[in-house]
Parts: C-alpha cells; sequence; structure tokens
C-alpha cells in the first residue's frame, strides 16, 4: 500500500510564521548594518573633513611672513572682511624682491550654517621696507573657494598671539613697539587659535592652532 501524506493546514501555517520570523530578523540586522555603515561613512568624512581644513590653514599659516592683526577691515572681492573673525596673510613669492601674496580664511556671512572661505589674491604685492601692511595693503583683488561647510560663525571664536618681540629688532618696522596690542596695526602676530563649531552630522568644535615660522619680518 502507498502512503500519500500531505502538508496540512497547520504545518503550512508554522512554515509562514517562521519564515515571516527569519524575513524580519534578516530585516532589523540590514537595516542595523547599513545605518552602521551609515554612521561610519558620516564620521570619516567628518575626519577627512577636520583634517583636511585644519592642514589647509596651518600650512598657509606656516608659510606667511606677515599675520594680520586683530581688528583690521579689508576690502576683497566683493566682501569686507574683518580679521576679529578672519585670518589674512601675506605669504613671500619673491622674497628677494619682497614680493608677497595676500591669502585669506573667512566666514561666508554670519550665522549657523555657513561656509568657511579661502580667498587669494589676483595680483601679488610688494611690501616697501618700514610700510605696515595694515594699513597699506587693505584693499584686494581675488578668488575664493569654498573650503569647509555647515559652520557655525555665532560660536567659533579667533585669537592672536604677538611674537616674542613683537620686533623689537626688526629693520622692517623698525622695532621700538614692544608694548603695543594685538589690535594695533602695528602688531606682529605670530601665532593664531581658531576655535571653529561644525554643524555637520552633530556639533563639534575643531581647534586649528597656526604658527608663522617667518614672523617678524627682517629687512637689511
Amino acid at each position: 500500500m502507498i502512503s500519500r501524506k500531505g502538508v496540512t493546514l497547520i504545518e503550512l501555517l508554522i512554515s509562514m510564521i517562521m519564515l515571516s520570523v527569519i524575513s524580519i530578523s534578516l530585516a532589523e540586522f540590514m537595516s542595523q548594518f547599513t545605518n552602521a555603515s551609515f554612521i561610519n561613512c558620516q564620521q570619516l568624512e567628518k575626519v577627512n573633513f577636520t583634517r583636511f581644513t585644519v592642514e589647509r590653514v596651518i600650512d598657509e599659516i606656516k608659510k606667511a611672513e606677515y599675520i594680520y592683526p586683530a581688528s583690521v577691515t579689508i576690502a576683497i572681492t566683493g566682501k569686507n572682511i574683518n580679521t576679529d573673525s578672519a585670518i589674512a596673510l601675506l605669504i613671500p613669492v619673491d622674497k628677494t624682491k619682497l614680493i608677497y601674496r595676500f591669502t585669506a580664511f573667512y566666514f561666508s556671512d554670519s550665522g549657523t550654517n555657513v561656509n568657511l572661505m579661502e580667498m587669494h589674491s589676483t595680483n601679488q604685492y610688494t611690501w616697501a621696507k618700514n610700510a605696515v601692511p595694515a594699513e597699506t595693503m587693505n584693499s584686494i583683488t581675488g578668488t575664493s573657494q569654498v573650503i569647509a561647510s555647515n559652520i557655525n560663525s555665532n560660536n567659533s571664536q579667533l585669537s592672536y598671539t604677538l611674537n616674542y618681540n613683537n620686533g623689537i629688532a626688526d629693520t622692517a618696522l623698525k622695532g621700538g613697539i614692544s608694548s603695543t596690542s594685538v589690535t594695533s596695526s602695528k602688531a606682529l602676530i605670530s601665532r593664531v587659535q581658531w576655535d571653529i563649531e561644525v554643524n555637520k552630522n552633530g556639533n563639534e568644535e575643531i581647534t586649528i592652532y597656526g604658527n608663522s615660522n617667518n614672523v617678524p619680518r627682517f629687512i637689511e
């Protein structure tokens, strides 16, 4: 005799329930895996963003032969910037001829979601002996590009440190100004600290410590 045993309704229901449980578990696992991958990508993006921005600004400051002191207003193409919230630099192109290029890092606007801009001068400039760039080079033509976004400029802070002797032996500015402050046009700045709040993927503060290897400038 041949026995023919089929699948009962109960067995079918149990199989469907088990399959549903497995499918739901697999979906939850895939969702968690996708979320973890997304978070890792965000964290990696933030690390790369932070590293690029910090290294870019530090590298330009390191090459600078002059860092504009605090509270200087500079007219750049299409905008006025102030060094209370922007870094402005003179970087040597030809030291024998005293020719420089101008570079600035500034916020596109004030607010909680703005861009950090990098600007380079179109022209080159001569820093005449005994001239004070903060007083004579404050109208610059150039081009700008975005190097960071999602910045809260309201919670960002910039501070300056005077050169250890502020040019007492500096024949460019004839010295004798050691008692000046960082807001004086004749101040020689050797170091900056910029605390910038980044809103990208959660608030985070990055700190840029920039130190020039060329301040003060000596001219014989």
